[in-house]
């Protein structure tokens, strides 16, 4: 017997990596309505998931944030480059493998950064600008699962001290660097 559990409350709404919040364009339906103002709009996506791409190139986004199939997706068809950042928003999916982050940073130029989202948009890790693993935010028990000795304990060079879930390799800390000079 499979139970499904049905959750009416409120979206969280996204959460932009690093500060200061860049223009955004989230191609996902996961959140709450960006507040006016944010620095965030949500782009709608019609059945095939595909998204307006006049509307997306004349909001000219310094950030992209969606699941990977939507950003190669964008990267593929559009004329839109971020210069700032790109968001992978993960649910039933693990980290990036170094060849999908090289992939994004081929279509986009632009610094990969990961988040992991549970139910009702709830940001459960999140990759900080040291590009040292996802730190894990508001479920105790994640830190606590078998993610094949891949949770680092020690500080990160961000300055946070919370757990964080450590991927294979991380190429994006060069990158991440000559970004942050821009």
């Amino acid at each position: 017997m499979k139970i499904v559990v049905c959750w009416r409350g409120r979206r969280a709404a996204f959460s932009y990596p690093v500060e200061p919040v860049r223009r955004t364009a989230l191609l996902e339906s996961w959140f709450a309505a960006p507040e006016r103002g944010s620095g965030v709009r949500a782009f709608p996506v019609d059945a095939r998931g595909n998204v307006d791409e006049q509307a997306l190139e004349r909001f000219e986004p310094q950030a992209l944030a969606g699941s990977w199939e939507r950003l190669v997706r964008v990267a593929l068809t559009s004329r839109v480059r971020p210069t700032h950042a790109v968001v992978v928003l993960h649910r039933d999916r693990g980290p990036l493998t170094a060849t999908e982050r090289e992939a994004l940073w081929r279509g986009f130029r632009a610094p990969v950064f990961e988040q992991m989202i549970g139910p009702r948009g709830v940001l459960l890790a999140s990759e900080c600008a040291a590009h040292a693993g996802m730190h894990i935010m508001l479920e105790p028990g994640l830190a606590d699962r078998d993610w094949n000795g891949r949770i680092e304990r020690a500080p990160c060079g961000c300055g946070k001290t919370s757990p964080r879930l450590v991927a294979g390799e991380i190429v994006e800390t060069p990158r991440s660097l000559a970004a942050q000079a821009r």
